[in-house]
C-alpha cells in the first residue's frame, strides 16, 4: 500500500461462530425441555445422531481456528479461513439436518396403548350368585397426534367356530375421535358381553377384540389392527408367523373367563 502502511490483518475473530453454536444449543434445550429430544432420539436415531455429530464437530473446529494451535493469524489466515469455513458449512448442515428431523418427527404417527379389563357383573340381589356377563373396559390412549389425525375404536364381540381359522365378529362398540389440543387421546369404551354359545345368534361370545387405528382425514380406508381375527397366532408354525406379520399396534384379543365347554 502507499505511505509504507501494511494491510490491517483480517478480521478472524470466531465470536460469530461462537454466537451460531449458542442458538444451536439454546435450540436443543428447547426441544428437550418440550419432550420432543427424546422422541426425536427414539424415532431418527440416524439423523439425531448426524445432526449432533455435525454440529459438535463445528463448534470444535471453530474453537481450534480460535485457538491460536493452527498459527497466527495475521501470519497465516488462509488456513484459519479454511477451517473457520469448514467450521460453518459443518454448523449449518447439523441445524438444517435438526430442524428437518424435528419436523419430520413431529408429524410421526403416534400409536395407540390399550389397556382392557373384564370384571363380571353383579347380579342385583343375587351377589354370591357366578354370572356370564362381564363388564368390558378398552381404555385407550394414544399421545403426538396431529390435529389431522383421527382415531377409531372398535369393540367386537368374537365366536369360536371350529371350522374357520378366524374368529367370527360381531360389532358392539364404534367410535371415532380427534386429538385434544394437546395431541393426546384418553378413551374408555365400556360394553357389557355374555360369555356362551350364540342363542339367539349374536348376543354371547367367547372372547373380545379391541382395535384402535389412527388415520388422517385424508384416509379413507385406516388399517385394520387386527386383520381378520385369527385364532392361532402363538407358535413358530409358518401360517402363525405369517398372522403375526398382519397384526399392528392397536390390537388386543382377550378370552372371556371361565369353561366355554361348560356353558349350556
Amino acid at each position: 500500500m502507499s505511505n509504507g502502511q501494511q494491510p490491517p490483518p483480517p478480521d478472524l475473530s470466531p465470536a460469530p461462530l461462537f454466537a451460531a453454536v449458542a442458538s444451536v444449543a439454546a435450540g436443543v434445550g428447547g426441544l428437550a425441555a418440550s419432550g420432543l429430544l427424546g422422541q426425536i432420539e427414539r424415532n431418527h436415531p440416524l439423523a439425531f445422531t448426524c445432526a449432533l455429530g455435525a454440529t459438535v464437530a463445528g463448534t470444535f473446529l471453530g474453537a481450534l481456528a480460535g485457538s491460536g494451535i493452527l498459527g497466527d493469524a495475521t501470519t497465516d489466515p488462509k488456513r484459519i479461513r479454511r477451517t473457520r469455513g469448514l467450521s460453518a458449512v459443518l454448523v449449518l448442515v447439523g441445524v438444517v439436518l435438526a430442524v428437518f428431523t424435528a419436523v419430520r418427527t413431529a408429524s410421526d404417527r403416534g400409536k395407540p396403548v390399550i389397556d382392557v379389563s373384564v370384571a363380571p357383573v353383579t347380579i342385583p340381589g343375587k351377589s354370591d350368585s357366578p354370572t356370564r356377563t362381564y363388564l368390558v373396559d378398552a381404555h385407550t390412549k394414544a399421545s403426538n397426534l396431529p390435529a389431522a389425525a383421527s382415531v377409531a375404536i372398535l369393540v367386537d364381540g368374537l365366536r369360536l367356530e371350529a371350522a374357520s381359522e378366524t374368529y367370527a365378529p360381531t360389532n358392539v362398540f364404534h367410535g371415532k375421535y380427534g386429538p385434544s389440543n394437546e395431541g393426546t387421546l384418553d378413551i374408555h369404551a365400556r360394553v357389557e358381553l355374555t360369555r356362551g354359545s350364540s342363542s339367539p345368534p349374536g348376543t354371547r361370545f367367547d372372547a373380545v377384540g379391541v382395535q384402535a387405528a389412527v388415520a388422517f382425514t385424508e384416509e379413507e380406508n385406516p388399517t385394520n389392527p387386527c386383520a381378520n381375527y385369527q385364532k392361532k397366532v402363538s407358535t413358530e408354525a409358518s401360517d402363525q408367523t405369517k398372522a403375526r406379520r398382519k397384526l399392528d399396534p392397536g390390537c388386543v384379543v382377550i378370552r372371556l373367563p371361565g369353561p366355554i365347554t361348560a356353558d349350556g
